[in-house]
């Protein structure tokens, strides 16, 4: 079976290039008690927390299960209560199911969200394949089934969504992992969604090596990072918008370029390879085609001014003044205004194109953030993925056609991001009760967003404003004592 062709992940599991992993043998006993005796001592000496398991869905799942018990008992013996073990799942949800936590099958499936986010160790155990302390995974590294999602609604055009697996919309998506999944901590025995979820990894294309593909990066970086509940993950070099691609074949196409400074990133950085997964991959004007040309890619790369970096060091700021967008379990759709289109290479599959409207809140019964800065304060994200600016209009009497909030008619509304715009909010046509409220939701009639835009707004009397970043460095030649000089600008919007 070729590894990178498109088969059910039953038919996967079968095979040898891409499935089973059959030379480690970790099925047998002793085999695998010498691979967690090496393994435990790695954490041992080289004190690490956790570990990332590349093709995780490789290993015979209920050893996995043993494999993991193992490791966690043995980073407890040196204070670790904590470890975490995370791993590659590149199939549908269906499949991860069974590897996270201790596995899901779909009669499995919860009733309801609110059963998923209460879920103990001590819950009914016919809701697990598994017996307690036997969690494989604590979570999918880098999750393959958002990452196909974002590049549906990032504009590209091919095979993308597999059978079994979650839904491109992205709130549908969470709901769906929350009933399928389980994510309860075998360390704290509670619930705790740690998803990773990024744009772009080793394995993948790098977004801004296409046309217009750093905006879209952005806006999957502000998916990633603040929409979806769990864990932000970052490759090196997207803080620094890296696009050469350096992959020979057009089924595997990743770009892996060092952030030190090397001749060979310019001389092999014109890609031609082209892609047979995405149809018009790389259209005239993509940055891949002409990076031999870039004297910027021979150049280092740790650059703390970049501003793609500063764009991303924001959103982490976010995350730790508001603590929804940190621990919130709750993500909500409000309201959209899109439409289907259907791209020429995606064998019918819509791609929705639009406005969403969305809110990072606590889950009302399970959770509690108040103790924490601005604690269980709600945050309404809204994004747009059309490629070119639009001024979207909104009937705020209907509830079809409302471009809705989760804050209270009549309140004043910031901008986290530049350029820090304030709204006033008129009355919609629902009482979402967000909160405790009795009042109506407030509401915009209009709002223009330019091509893959976005914003995260909160009431203005809990905004707060972004620390003072680095925005450029200078090296200065001193003549009086022959010494290089650093000179930083640093730009606060305090």
């Amino acid at each position: 079976m070729e590894a990178l062709g498109d088969f059910l992940d039953w038919e996967r599991s079968l095979s040898k290039a891409s499935g089973v992993q059959d030379r480690l043998r970790d099925w047998v006993p002793s085999v695998r008690e010498k691979i967690e005796r090496f393994s435990c001592l790695t954490i041992m000496m080289l004190d690490i927390d956790g570990f990332r398991i590349d093709k995780a869905t490789q290993a015979t799942v209920d050893a996995l299960g043993d494999f993991s018990q193992a490791m966690r008992e043995c980073a407890q013996k040196v204070g670790k209560d904590n470890f975490f073990i995370t791993g590659e799942i590149s199939g549908g949800n269906v499949f991860g199911s069974v590897y996270l936590g201790r596995g899901r099958q779909p009669d499995m499936r919860l009733q309801s969200q609110f059963d998923a986010v209460t879920m103990t160790n001590a819950s009914n155990s016919s809701l697990f394949i598994r017996d307690e302390e036997k969690n494989a995974l604590d979570a999918a590294a880098f999750h393959y089934s958002i990452y196909r999602s974002l590049t549906r609604l990032l504009g590209m055009d091919g095979i993308i969504e597999g059978p079994y697996d979650t839904p491109v919309n992205l709130a549908q998506a969470w709901d769906e992992l929350l009933l399928t999944n389980d994510m309860v901590n075998p360390s704290t025995g509670v619930f705790d969604p740690r998803h990773m979820f990024g744009v772009t990894n080793q394995d993948v294309f790098r977004w801004p090596a296409i046309l217009n593909g750093t905006e879209k990066m952005i806006l999957g970086l502000f998916i990633t990072t603040l929409l979806m509940p769990g864990i932000p993950l970052l490759l090196w070099g997207e803080e620094q918008a890296f696009y050469v691609l350096d992959s020979t074949s057009d089924n595997y196409i990743f770009g892996r370029q060092a952030m030190s400074s090397a001749q060979a990133w310019k001389i092999h950085g014109c890609y031609t390879v082209g892609s047979s997964q995405y149809n018009n991959f790389l259209v005239e004007g993509a940055p891949a085609q002409a990076g031999c040309t870039d004297d910027w890619n021979i150049l280092d790369h740790r650059d703390p001014a970049n501003p793609v970096r500063n764009i991303i060091k924001s959103m982490y700021q976010m995350r730790k003044d508001y603590p929804v967008l940190n621990d919130g379990w709750l993500l909500k759709q409000l309201s959209n205004q899109t439409q289907d289109i259907y791209l020429p290479a995606s064998n019918g599959t819509a791609t929705e194109i639009g406005i969403w409207s969305m809110m990072r809140g606590t889950f009302e019964g399970a959770q509690n953030l108040s103790a924490n800065g601005h604690g269980d304060q709600p945050v309404w994200l809204i994004y747009q993925n059309n490629n070119h600016t639009v001024d979207y209009k909104f009937d705020c009497s209907n509830n079809e056609t409302a471009l809705i909030s989760p804050f209270d008619a009549n309140t004043t509304v910031k901008n986290l991001f530049y350029p820090y715009d304030e709204l006033t909010l008129v009355e919609g046509p629902v009482k979402l009760g967000i909160n405790g409220s009795d009042n109506f939701n407030g509401c915009m009639d209009h709002m223009e967003l330019s091509a893959w835009d976005f914003r995260a707004y909160v009431p203005k009397a809990n905004f707060v404003a972004q620390a003072p970043m680095i925005t450029q460095v200078s090296a200065v030649e001193n003549k009086w004592c022959s010494r290089r000089h650093i000179n930083v600008i640093v730009y606060s919007w305090a």
